[in-house]
């Protein structure tokens, strides 16, 4: 059954839908595959923070292509948000991403930098960009925003702040982790993603994403990776 809440219409009563495979849980709830769709659905007691009402309405508005926004939102029978949907997609493993073309790297990152420019002009601050909340699919997909929040500062200011959280995870987790996913050594890991990260700042890129697009050139993650390890 479904109802309007403003011009969104929102799923009322979930706990009747069925949950075919369970794919996750973390503090603020359980995701199952429901048809094609994730889905969460909350917790009755958590101690983190999760989205609103309001919050998971209006971030179901904005249309972006790689950070999934909610789709359905998902209320019980005194209108109280219980979860909501996303569109589901199959995390094929890091390995996925290590093998992709740089002309197909280059597309993913500048779509991913799309979002985030999306998002900042939105007001929404990005949390949780860690690798628990990515599904590789021949390109990076950030898959749960339970923890974005809305900002009262300027787009500029959002925008920084969003950078920060990006330039992070880039460096601190997918490098990291996909140069020990190619060399398995933990020195070494840490060698690379520290040059990159030193190249970046010489040579005074706005932010990792573009140096990344640029740097890339012809090689692939994994031969890009494999050539600053050298």
């Amino acid at each position: 059954m479904e109802y309007l809440v403003g011009d969104k219409k929102v799923r009322y009563n979930p706990y009747h839908m069925k949950k075919d495979i369970k794919l996750g849980e973390g503090k603020e709830g359980e995701v199952y595959l429901v048809k094609d769709k994730a889905v969460k659905f909350y917790k009755p007691y958590c101690q983190k923070r999760r989205l609103t009402k309001e919050e998971a309405l209006f971030l179901s508005a904005i249309s972006t292509k790689r950070v999934l926004m909610p789709m359905d939102i998902l209320l019980n029978k005194r209108r109280q948000l219980k979860g909501y949907s996303t569109i589901y997609i199959e995390n094929l493993g890091l390995g996925n991403l290590l093998e992709l073309r740089s002309s197909i790297l280059k597309e993913e990152f500048s779509i991913l930098k799309e979002d985030i420019v999306l998002l900042s002009d939105s007001l929404v601050l990005l949390e949780d960009f860690m690798l628990e909340n990515i599904s590789f699919h021949q390109g990076i997909y950030v898959i749960d925003p339970g923890s974005f929040t809305l900002s009262e500062v300027d787009s500029t200011a959002v925008y920084g702040l969003n950078m920060e959280v990006v330039n992070e995870f880039l460096i601190l987790e997918l490098l990291a982790a996909a140069t020990f996913h190619l060399t398995k050594k933990r020195e070494l890991s840490q060698k690379v993603t520290q040059g990159i990260f030193h190249d970046y700042q010489e040579k005074e890129y706005s932010d990792l994403i573009e140096y990344l697009i640029d740097d890339i050139q012809e090689e692939n993650l994994k031969e890009y990776i494999k050539v600053k390890s050298i």
